[in-house]
């Protein structure tokens, strides 16, 4: 059978790596007992991938790994980082932490009883469940961790400063080249008389 006119076919290749079996889904009072509820964020990127939501999967993919490589890596310092309950999204696939409220908090930081969500990405209040951050060997939770979210004024302070270095580097580099010309002797001349 032929695709309608008009149907864009791309070939998907998403790796989901193991350790998304780590990241539990908790399920909400009315899904206990669902079976069709995933346990896991990898079962989790299987269903997205059996029910066609392409986009959907490689955003859960994009934020677990973001996430999973933060824990791997250890933070390094410099980045910013927001820690905390985190929720997945069964709309567009994001898996991280809630949208803040007006009073700059997210849900289920205090209060371990509120309801999931909203979603970080797309503001999804009902579609969405918590997620509990285990390690390999303990069953102990750890927090959600992912880097802090710039401001429009932040960033733009940061790429200000990132083309600055970026002139200086390149100024330094030009008044070298003055001084090591300058300590250079002229070469002889090669003509005879």
């Amino acid at each position: 059978m032929a695709d309608p006119p008009g149907t864009t076919l791309r070939e998907v290749h998403l790796k989901v790596d193991l350790r998304f079996a780590l990241v539990k889904i908790v399920a909400k009072a009315d899904e206990t007992g669902d079976t069709n509820l995933p346990k896991n964020l990898h079962n989790a990127a299987e269903l997205l991938l059996r029910a066609n939501m392409i986009d959907a999967a490689e955003r859960l993919r994009g934020t677990t790994i973001a996430m999973l490589d933060i824990y791997a890596a250890g933070p390094d310092g410099k980045t910013a980082l927001q820690l905390g309950r985190a929720c997945v999204c069964w709309a567009c696939g994001h898996a991280g932490l809630p949208r803040p409220g007006p009073d700059g908090k997210r849900r289920g930081d205090d209060d371990l009883s509120a309801p999931p969500g909203p979603c970080g990405h797309c503001d999804e209040g009902e579609t969405v469940n918590w997620l509990r951050v285990t390690q390999k060997g303990d069953a102990k939770e750890a927090p959600w961790i992912a880097a802090a979210e710039l401001s429009v004024d932040a960033a733009a302070a940061n790429e200000r400063a990132a083309k600055a270095a970026r002139r200086a580097e390149v100024v330094a580099n030009v008044a070298a080249a003055h001084l090591a010309q300058a300590a250079t002797p002229p070469a002889a001349s090669s003509h005879s008389s």
